[in-house]
């Protein structure tokens, strides 16, 4: 008797939790268009062109390093970064940069 009441308190807790739990994204005030996020209000226009243009460039930007610093690019963001010629090759070979 004693193991019938616990499976039934536990089911009786557990129900107001599962219900939130999985329910919570349906009152959100937004939704997912292609790859924004937009308010529910708005219309999602997948169809139209993007508003902003795509570079087809493949070439990094230009920077100009100061004499006895060399240009890298940082792996974990893609930045463009001026180092000390010292450092430059060991950057390289440790995985932290890409020579430009």
């Amino acid at each position: 008797m004693k193991i019938i009441a616990i499976v039934v308190i536990a089911l009786v807790l557990m129900i107001p939790v599962s219900s939130a739990f999985a329910s919570w994204h349906w009152s959100s005030p937004h939704k997912v268009c292609g790859m924004e996020v937009i308010k529910k209000t708005q219309e999602c226009h997948l169809d139209s062109e993007p508003t902003t243009p795509i570079s087809t460039s493949m070439d990094p930007p230009k920077m100009m390093c100061s004499d006895g610093f060399k240009e890298i690019i940082k792996k974990t963001t893609n930045n463009m970064k001026c180092v000390k010629d010292s450092s430059y090759e060991k950057l390289i070979l440790r995985g932290w940069g890409i020579s430009v």
